[in-house]
């Protein structure tokens, strides 16, 4: 699942850490004021914005963040809870990490590929490579 990016590519770029866990092994994240603190604090936020940049965990054709389904946070949720061992305190967090990058993904999928090209033909034949494709169509035309 780690690197599985829409276009196939990549995908894990940032994120060597992965390369050293064994399996079932997970990295410790402590908590201070409700924010990841330690050697791994960066790795969980590298991680979360994988996750919130795979349209098939976190679709970008949810209109608004607070109509993703729950299903789908939960679901990313374990996938950080797998990877990394953190206190339950991080749990908003994570949710709001998750919120901020696909929020931030969405809008820079829409700049690249949407608002630089004037017709949905043009929009359409350039769809961002980082985009599932069934998900390409229904994103523009919001």
């Amino acid at each position: 699942m780690y690197g599985r990016m829409a276009d196939g590519g990549q995908g894990r770029h940032g994120m060597k850490f992965l390369d050293t866990l064994r399996p079932g092994q997970r990295l410790q994240v402590a908590s201070w004021l409700n924010s990841p603190i330690g050697p791994h604090s960066t790795h969980i936020a590298t991680y979360i914005g994988h996750l919130a940049k795979d349209g098939n965990i976190l679709p970008l054709t949810v209109s608004h963040w607070t109509r993703m389904p729950a299903i789908f946070v939960l679901y990313a949720m374990s996938q950080v809870k797998k990877v990394f061992d953190c206190p339950d305190d991080l749990n908003d967090w994570i949710i709001d990490k998750l919120h901020y990058r696909w929020k931030s993904h969405k809008y820079s999928v829409k700049k690249e590929g949407f608002y630089k090209y004037k017709t949905q033909e043009e929009r359409l034949a350039h769809r961002p490579k980082d985009v599932v494709e069934s998900q390409w169509g229904p994103l523009i035309e919001h």
